[in-house]
């Protein structure tokens, strides 16, 4: 995935419009802000077991060395 440039990053983060700063805020950009997606939350055996069973290792040792939290760049949240 591609990573968005700084306006992208701040029209994302705040949405777009001052006098609704929140407003039109990218999903994304909250869900990152929350600490990552909903359904690894209280999941992540299964869900390391999973990316083992098709072959994403690197990935599952990833989320189990990081709790589950992937850090953010600062541009980006």
């Amino acid at each position: 995935m591609a990573q968005p440039t700084p306006t992208e990053a701040s029209v994302g983060r705040n949405g777009g419009n001052p006098d609704a700063p929140r407003g039109l805020v990218d999903p994304l950009f909250e869900e990152i802000r929350e600490g990552g997606p909903t359904y690894l939350r209280g999941n992540i055996e299964a869900y390391t077991t999973r990316l083992r069973e098709t072959g994403r290792t690197e990935h599952a040792e990833t989320i189990e060395q990081r709790d589950g939290l992937v850090d953010q760049d600062e541009h980006l949240i």
